[in-house]
């Protein structure tokens, strides 16, 4: 079974988030889970979606 397997730039268009901000995000170890393919970063759109959904919140005091 294949899945699309989304670059960079789709991943940031799809999470409406500039690629930089997928660059920080890896670095930092916050943002959504990805592979490396040799240089590549390819993101699964599970990960993405499990990722926008890990960011719910019901109020501001419950966001840190």
């Amino acid at each position: 079974m294949s899945s699309h397997l989304f670059t960079t730039e789709e991943a940031s268009k799809y999470l409406s988030v500039a690629r930089q901000t997928l660059a920080v995000w890896r670095l930092n170890g916050c943002g959504p889970d990805f592979k490396k393919l040799g240089r590549k970063v390819v993101y699964e759109i599970g990960a993405l979606d499990k990722f926008v959904n890990s960011r719910t919140h019901r109020s501001t005091a419950e966001y840190k």
